[in-house]
């Protein structure tokens, strides 16, 4: 009898041993060293800058309504949307890549070594613009393509043509020092538009019931925005001439006083370092 209780006591012993053994764990196996290791940890968090015009202090945005618009389009409903993800390209002292990361719209952990570096965000969901040269910060070009368009070149042999651009954001940081430290750091990023739109606001004195489709070209605009501008402040500039034409709506109203149609153009914005 003593052995059998004996027995039993040293057998609710090992039972207990395993127990905590197997509810254990050794200190490095369990340890997020990612996490919590001594290294560069940098977390982007991105605005975005949801404008489609720059009016310059004219004040579209608040005559918009006064002028009777908002029956067509309101101010806001051109506004471009928030893109999917965020593309980063980090960049050495001496401008060359050193990095590339894809992260959420609204930013996460980019990774980089320690010291200092310029670093180039645009939306990486496009599929209209070109991408050339992002191997050196200082030869990054976003372009749009060349099209022929038989019915306007007819009219305009000298006008070279291209395709309308999709929404691109973009934001350059000229330089930023990566230290290492036990907590990360916070890098805000606000992404501001480089291609804008062009509204052309159409009216009729009279024949507005025999419109059926307008068309238009726009002239003089920018085909390539360039990735290191002058100053580290402004977003990417954008140089060259470039038209486009898309018409949104073109649906008469058959009243000589209403607007039959909307005349839209994207281009890249034309804003320039000082």
């Amino acid at each position: 009898m003593r052995r059998t209780i004996l027995w039993h006591a040293v057998t609710g012993l090992v039972l207990s041993g395993l127990v905590t053994l197997s509810s254990g764990c050794r200190k490095e196996l369990c340890y997020n060293h990612d996490e919590h290791a001594y290294s560069v940890k940098v977390d982007v968090t991105a605005t975005w800058e949801r404008e489609w015009e720059r009016d310059h202090g004219r004040g579209w945005k608040n005559t918009w309504e006064g002028r009777g618009w908002n029956s067509w389009m309101t101010y806001d409903d051109l506004r471009p949307e928030v893109p999917g993800g965020i593309r980063a390209v980090v960049y050495d002292p001496d401008g060359n890549r050193h990095d590339e990361r894809n992260l959420a719209a609204e930013g996460g952990r980019l990774a980089m070594t320690e010291g200092r570096h310029s670093i180039l965000f645009y939306n990486n969901n496009t599929e209209y613009i070109v991408f050339n040269d992002l191997t050196s910060s200082a030869t990054a070009t976003a372009t749009t393509r060349t099209r022929t368009r038989a019915g306007f070149s007819e009219l305009h042999k000298d006008e070279r043509t291209v395709g309308q651009p999709d929404m691109l954001y973009g934001s350059y940081l000229g330089e930023y020092e990566a230290k290492p430290g036990y907590e990360a750091v916070s890098l805000p990023v606000e992404l501001r538009p480089l291609v804008y739109t062009y509204v052309v606001r159409c009216e009729f004195s009279h024949g507005a019931q025999y419109v059926a489709l307008a068309r238009g070209a726009l002239a003089g605009m920018g085909t390539r925005a360039a990735g290191q501008p002058r100053c580290s402040s402004m977003p990417p500039s954008a140089t060259g001439a470039r038209g486009r034409r898309y018409v949104r709506s073109a649906s008469p109203t058959g009243r000589a006083t209403d607007i039959p149609g909307l005349l839209t153009a994207t281009t890249p914005c034309s804003s320039k370092c000082a």
